[in-house]
């Protein structure tokens, strides 16, 4: 017996009330998670499309994330509520070759020449 039930023991301590920990989670379809519910009332919604990829997603603070994809289900675009968005490129054998990022008002172009990227302005 630990020193933590040692002292539950000695005091005869119990809770106050039992702790109902009960989540929700719903499923579409084909099996993908949808929503998923907290006791606390928050909860993560999601959107699948017909190829399971995730196409929107929002958290339990409220933060909106969309994604598209390309016929070989390659993810092509990512935007965030927050301004955070990218677009990417793959060559033939599915291999992402380019990457193009908005960040806080400035765009990056990365590609696998390119490692630590390159930051691109307008003129």
């Amino acid at each position: 017996m630990s020193k933590i039930d040692d002292v539950i023991k000695e005091r005869n301590l119990k809770p106050k009330e039992k702790i109902k920990y009960k989540e929700i989670i719903r499923k579409d379809e084909r099996g993908n998670i949808i929503q998923r519910r907290y006791p606390t009332g928050s909860e993560w919604l999601s959107d699948y499309d017909s190829n399971n990829n995730l196409i929107y997603f929002r958290d339990i603070e409220g933060n909106k994330s969309w994604f598209e994809y390309d016929k070989n289900n390659n993810l092509i675009h990512y935007l965030s509520s927050s301004g955070y968005e990218y677009w990417v490129e793959y060559d033939e054998n599915g291999v992402e070759t380019r990457r193009l990022k908005y960040v806080n008002g400035d765009y990056y172009l990365n590609s696998k020449y390119l490692a630590r990227g390159v930051k691109l302005w307008k003129e």
